[in-house]
């Protein structure tokens, strides 16, 4: 009869090695999921791109205007209004976002994604990576922050970020 005797070191080596084999696990559960998130985004922005070119065709102008900050043709723009098209890869969001928040959808033109886009990336080291519900609590916090330090400020930040 063999004895087998585990020593502390086969013990502790054991229990990582469960540990390493679980987390692994739970990265490819994670992994799963984020693509099935990124399946659920591509479906959205696909409605979302559906959604304005019907607003686009039975919208005039200026309702169009008031609900997506921008005119579908671009041919009678004001020249306060807005650059088209996003000059950020989280513009689009931040829009989006702020259509859903903004108490007053008329004058949603009146805010700049970039100065929100800028004061975010002051609170952050990065926006890349970061959870749908999280940036959108940035972009809460940063329409507060604009309204306090106002848009002369907020568009030097924006400059100084390079948006």
């Amino acid at each position: 009869m063999v004895r087998i005797v585990l020593t502390d070191r086969d013990r502790t080596y054991n229990r990582i090695e469960d540990k390493a084999k679980r987390l692994n696990r739970r990265f490819e559960s994670i992994d799963h999921e984020a693509q099935r998130l990124d399946e659920s985004r591509r479906e959205a922005n696909a409605e979302w791109d559906s959604l304005i070119v019907e607003a686009a065709a039975e919208l005039d102008d200026d309702n169009f205007y008031d609900i997506f900050g921008t005119y579908p043709d671009r041919s009678n723009v004001p020249e306060d209004a807005p650059a088209d098209p996003p000059r950020s890869p989280y513009e689009r969001t931040i829009v989006e976002t702020l259509f859903l928040i903004h108490p007053s959808p008329r004058n949603l033109h009146e805010i700049d994604p970039r100065h929100i886009e800028a004061l975010i990336r002051g609170r952050y080291p990065t926006l890349d990576g970061m959870h749908l519900d999280e940036f959108q609590n940035a972009v809460v916090a940063a329409v507060r922050d604009l309204a306090e330090i106002g848009p002369e400020i907020a568009e030097r930040l924006a400059v100084s970020h390079g948006i």
